[in-house]
């Protein structure tokens, strides 16, 4: 193949990098449009080795110097949302060439051309993971801070599972297509001298975008011997926890409208949301009738 023809020259790399931006998820989001223009330029300038969260965070994204992305998730976020927007890029547009991929679990991008991505993909990729019937909510926990992690983990599933709308899991099956109903919520953990903050965020897996965040406060407690000092989950955190849980999956919840809104219902959820509106709109009629017949006896007197 000479050099004309070949998709991961940075010629053809930069071709898909320029499309890629223009398209509406990246113009609407300068963050993450700065934060793949800068690792791109780094691969392609055999520099990939600085390629690090510091420095995307410092060169890329202007913060600070003494930017620390131990305390401060802000780079692991926004990465974990651009992985998700270049996958949903590359479903929509299979003709681009080459494909630009970052992989979970590192910062350097991959320069993959169309054929052989094609060749090692599975056959059924959409198949193997078919439509579920109502929103799938997806525990993504971080390895820092795993224990703390699970028992909050475990206090919001225990929330969400009880609600009909939405369906709770801790691990979705990999695959090349998501659902509208596709949820993941995540947990992470930025460490102060005195707490464990975690940061619980709802997003959706088809298009990485937030649809609720909350901060969870965790006090750090001298141990018995005064010298170290351990994480407490108190009953204040776990109450924050539950009410975080309870808002997505109440029957006009935020994941509820963020759902609604997409457009795009399973008939499952069509039929349960329908019979909930009726719901609700036969417990109103009364109250509206009251109304109206509280404002004729006052006209009539």
């Amino acid at each position: 193949m000479n050099a004309s023809t070949d998709p991961n020259t940075p010629a053809a790399v930069n071709r898909s990098l320029a499309a890629i931006l223009a398209d509406e998820r990246f113009t609407s989001s300068p963050q993450m449009s700065a934060f793949l223009g800068y690792v791109v330029k780094r691969k392609l300038e055999g520099d990939g080795v600085r390629v690090k969260a510091y420095t995307i965070g410092v060169e890329a994204l202007g913060k600070p110097e003494t930017f620390d992305p131990q305390t401060d998730p802000s780079v692991r976020v926004l990465a974990k949302r651009l992985r998700t927007s270049l996958v949903d890029y590359h479903r929509r547009h299979p003709e681009a060439d080459p494909i630009i991929e970052i992989r979970s679990g590192c910062y350097q991008p991959l320069f993959i051309e169309a054929a052989e991505a094609a060749r090692n993909a599975p056959a059924d990729a959409s198949a193997r993971l078919p439509r579920p019937s109502r929103p799938v909510i997806r525990m993504v926990e971080s390895p820092a801070s795993e224990l703390l992690h699970k028992q909050l983990a475990a206090v919001a599933s225990g929330v969400m599972s009880r609600s009909d709308l939405v369906q709770v899991t801790r691990r979705m099956p990999g695959a090349s297509r998501h659902w509208p109903e596709h949820y993941e919520l995540s947990f992470e953990t930025v460490t102060l001298a005195h707490e464990h903050r975690v940061e619980l965020q709802l997003t959706s897996a088809i298009d990485g975008g937030i649809v609720h965040s909350a901060t969870i406060h965790c006090p750090l407690v001298p141990d018995d011997d005064g010298a170290t000092r351990e994480v407490v989950l108190t009953n204040t955190a776990i109450a924050a926890t539950e009410r975080f849980a309870a808002s997505l999956v109440a029957g006009d919840g935020l994941l509820v409208q963020d759902y609604r809104r997409r457009g795009d219902l399973s008939p499952y959820m069509v039929r349960l949301l329908c019979e909930q509106d009726a719901r609700q709109r036969a417990a109103t009629e009364p109250t509206v009738e009251r109304s109206q017949e509280r404002r004729e006896r006052l006209v009539a007197g």
